[in-house]
Formats: C-alpha cells, structure tokens, sequence
C-alpha cells in the first residue's frame, strides 16, 4: 500500500500515513504541537531559530485565515 505524505517545506514538516486520513490527522496533530510549543511560548524561552520558526507559523496560520 503506498503512503500519503504531506508536505510543508517552508516548515519542515512531512505528515505520512498508510491513508489521506491518517496523514491529514498527524499533519494536523504536527501543526498543534508546533504552535503551542513556539508561537504559545515566551518569546525570550526561545531561540533565535525558534523564533523564526514562530513567525513561520503564524504566517502560515494568517495566509490561510487561521489564528489563536
């Protein structure tokens, strides 16, 4: 069975599953954990790499007219 795999490159981010399903809820499970590990944090708790990376997310979430 081949797998599905979603990509985010501008992230980092491959979600893969035997099933769209399985890859749509682990990318979605992948995209919660990274905003409330860095985008929810305090920003000096963060390097500057993760701080970029926040900026990232919250790019992303507003392109697609998603927010917190």
């Amino acid at each position: 069975m081949a797998q599905m795999e979603f990509k985010i490159p501008s992230l980092k981010d491959i979600a893969a599953g035997a099933a769209v399903k399985e890859a749509l809820e682990e990318l979605a499970s992948d995209l919660a954990w990274l905003w409330d590990e860095y985008v929810l944090a305090p920003p000096d708790e963060l390097s500057q790499d993760a701080k970029e990376l926040a900026e990232k997310l919250r790019i992303v979430f507003e392109r697609h007219g998603l927010s917190a």
